[in-house]
This record gives structure tokens, C-alpha cells and sequence, in this order.
């Protein structure tokens, strides 16, 4: 895949971002996050259907993840983040340390479809109080989630 055309592509993802912020955001958090978690995981996920198999193999360059693992990496947080810092276990099963060495398209696509699917229940699961709560965050303490979009980077 050609650096071109994934920069278009991450242009575009750019675009629709800032198209997303001018709309009326719904009301409460948890609906918020799940309108702007929902509108990223399904252009992600599109893209990682959309790319060709024998792509999934292709870096950058040296010492750069393929594009696979970067997908890979992703679903590995999905499950990750709940888990430290929330205390939501990640499924029965699932081995958050192997789970970057996952190659093949099909299961690479449907590791990151699960992964996904994992973040919006464990949104859905937790209470108003649980979502405020603080954790620590790249050494730092911070809201398990922002607590309203002003404290969303735009």
C-alpha cells in the first residue's frame, strides 16, 4: 500500500472527524462516547477489510509495525485498557500477550471486530459513578473516561 494512499485514507478519517464535532453532540456521556467510538471502529474495521491480505505484511519501514500488528495493537488495547484500568476482565480465552503475533487478515479483522464489540459492552456495563471514576493513565491520574466532550481534544 503505497504511503499515498494511506494518507489519503488518514485524511479522510481527519475530514469526517471534524464533520462529527459540528453535529450535536447526544445527550450524557456514555451515548457520546459511543457515537464517536462507533464512527472510528467502523472506518478502522472497513479498512482493514478493504486492504488486500498480502498488505497486511507491509511496513514502512525498518524497525516499523506491518500494518496487521498496528491493527493487531488496537484490538490488543480494546481489551487492554478496560482491564487495567477499569478492572473489566477481558474475555475467557482471549491472550492479550500473543495476540499482536495474529498475521492472518480473516482473524486479524475478526480479532479487531470482537475487540470492539468488548468496548461497547463494557461502556454499556458501567454506571455513571464507575465512568467517572479516576485511574492512572501514562502515569497519570485522569478520569477512567473524559467526563463530558469539552475535555475531548479537537
Amino acid at each position: 500500500m503505497p504511503l499515498r494512499t494511506l494518507a489519503l485514507a488518514l485524511l479522510l478519517l481527519a475530514a469526517q472527524a471534524a464533520a462529527l464535532r459540528a453535529q450535536a453532540a447526544p445527550p450524557g456521556f456514555r451515548e457520546e462516547f459511543l457515537l464517536h467510538f462507533n464512527s472510528s471502529s467502523h472506518k478502522l474495521l472497513e479498512l482493514a477489510r478493504a486492504m488486500p491480505e498480502d498488505r497486511y505484511a507491509w511496513s514502512p519501514g525498518e524497525g516499523v509495525m506491518p500494518v496487521g500488528r498496528v491493527y493487531a495493537h488496537v484490538a490488543r488495547y480494546n481489551y487492554h485498557y478496560p482491564q487495567e484500568a477499569m478492572g473489566i476482565p477481558a474475555p475467557a480465552g482471549t491472550d492479550l500477550d500473543r495476540m499482536e503475533e495474529v498475521a492472518a487478515k480473516a482473524e486479524v479483522v475478526e480479532l479487531l471486530r470482537r475487540s470492539q464489540e468488548h468496548v461497547r459492552a463494557s461502556v454499556r456495563g458501567l454506571t455513571d459513578d464507575q465512568l467517572a471514576r479516576p485511574t492512572r493513565l501514562y502515569g497519570r491520574d485522569v478520569p477512567q473516561w473524559p467526563c463530558s466532550s469539552s475535555s475531548w481534544p479537537t
